[in-house]
């Protein structure tokens, strides 16, 4: 069974308006921008991690999601993800 092409049409219509939208709101430029702000946005924090995550830290993304971990196991692994990233500059702690 498929959907009615009105239905696609409108969500089709809905989501490119919301796009528009979205490249309208970018907080750091006066003008609209040519990606959605949600991506400049993703692109920012990206670029901060990378200037704090130790990239050869031991921690791996590819270990059992954390619902099947005990919750020793678990703190020991959130430890060691939270050592894989420098600490601040003491001028931006809080």
């Amino acid at each position: 069974m498929s959907r009615p092409q009105r239905l696609i049409g409108f969500l089709r219509n809905s989501l490119q308006q919301l796009t528009f939208n979205l490249c309208h709101i970018y907080a750091r430029s006066t003008r609209s921008v040519s990606l959605p702000a949600p991506v400049y946005y993703a692109h920012l924090v990206c670029s901060r991690a990378n200037h704090r995550y130790d990239p050869k830290g031991n921690f791996s993304l590819d270990a059992p999601a954390p619902r099947s971990l005990r919750r020793d196991e678990a703190e020991r692994r959130l430890q060691e993800f939270i050592k894989a990233f420098m600490p601040l500059h003491p001028n931006t702690q809080s």
